[in-house]
Formats: C-alpha cells, sequence, structure tokens
C-alpha cells in the first residue's frame, strides 16, 4: 500500500488536495469520534511525509524507483471508477501497486 493510497489519493496529487483528503479521513477515522486507532495511525504516518516537500520528494523518487507490476492499476495502487467518479483503492494489489 502506497501513502497515497492511505488518503485515496493518486501520486502526483497538489497538496491542497491531500490536505482535503487528509482532513476529511481524520476527521471520520480519528479513534475520539468511535474511528479505528490503527488506521488513523497510519493516516497520520502518511501525511508526516507527504505534507513535507523534501520527504514528498523522496518517497515519489522511491515510488518511481521502485514501480509496479499490477496490469489493473499499472502499479499506482489506485483506479478510477467512473460510476463513483472517483479513484479508489485498487481491489487486485490492495493499493500496494504489485502482485507479488
Amino acid at each position: 500500500m502506497t501513502l497515497y493510497s492511505v488518503l485515496n489519493m493518486p501520486p502526483g496529487s497538489s497538496f491542497d488536495a491531500l490536505h482535503e483528503a487528509y482532513t476529511h479521513l481524520a476527521w471520520t477515522l480519528h479513534p475520539d469520534r468511535g474511528g479505528d486507532k490503527t488506521k488513523f495511525q497510519a493516516l497520520t504516518a502518511a501525511w508526516v511525509v507527504l505534507k513535507d516537500e523534501q520527504k514528498r520528494a523522496l518517497y515519489d523518487a522511491q515510488l518511481m524507483f521502485d514501480g509496479g507490476n499490477c496490469d489493473r492499476c499499472l502499479g499506482r495502487g489506485l483506479v478510477f471508477r467512473y460510476k463513483k467518479r472517483k479513484e479508489m483503492l485498487c481491489e487486485h494489489c490492495k493499493g500496494t501497486g504489485r502482485t507479488k
């Protein structure tokens, strides 16, 4: 699972789009609001990397280097769902971008 897929966003998303997704998910997943503590911790860890310009650049470079081999999402971990008109986690690779 990529850090972007934790936020249900595609790689290369703008800072504002990532921040909006993080804020919405943090509100939903926060344990004080009845959310899942483990998912909230994963969300927070992803946000720590993606909000920092230098950390995000290093992470993006690592993603490009590693690449993914899932043929359904082309290694991105996300697929566009036309009926819902948004990108969602790839069910085939579970958001990792890898099938093996």
